[in-house]
């Protein structure tokens, strides 16, 4: 029985290392093929954003983290972690690094609108779809603020983002 207990632990570690190198692979074949190489930067701060060396590990961990998750849980983890994202965009931005500013409230939308769908499909209870509520109305206007800082097409995505958040309202 002892056996059977180290087999199955030996064998759940295995599958979460395995997780992770198969999410930090996709994740590098992303970021290589894009149109313009993203300098990574080592830097010690509360957060790391997506232009820290590590980044792709953080990346990684959230994914193991959402599919590790309960249904019901995802919600609330895509909404925290949409949030992330659309600070780590703003502070992106203030940094003067305007194209990944724009990936990655890309990025925060998709988490958000994701969640939007889950609970629509899951028919959560009303304080999860009102939560859900005042979480696309806060990122809608964080879209609208940082929409002011581009022209020409990276508007026009910012629009594209606002439209999507006002449709699921």
């Amino acid at each position: 029985m002892k056996h059977l207990r180290v087999i199955g632990s030996l064998s759940a570690v295995a599958f979460g290392i395995s997780l992770v190198a198969m999410s930090l692979v996709s994740v590098s074949q992303v970021q290589s093929q894009g149109l313009e190489y993203t300098e990574k930067e080592m830097y010690f701060q509360h957060e790391f954003l997506p232009d820290h060396a590590l980044y792709p590990a953080l990346m990684a961990r959230d994914r193991v983290l959402l599919e590790l998750a309960q249904p019901d849980d995802r919600i609330s983890i895509r909404v925290e972690l949409a949030g992330k994202r659309m600070r780590s965009a703003e502070m992106l931005l203030e940094k003067g690094k305007t194209e990944l500013a724009l990936s990655t409230a890309t990025k925060a939308q998709k988490y958000l609108l994701t969640a939007v769908l889950e609970a629509q499909n899951l028919s959560v209870d009303e304080t999860v779809l009102i939560a859900l509520k005042a979480a696309l109305q806060a990122q809608t206007e964080q879209l609208e603020r940082l929409q002011t800082h581009f022209e020409g097409a990276e508007h026009d995505v910012l629009q594209q983002l606002l439209l999507q958040s006002q449709a699921a309202l």
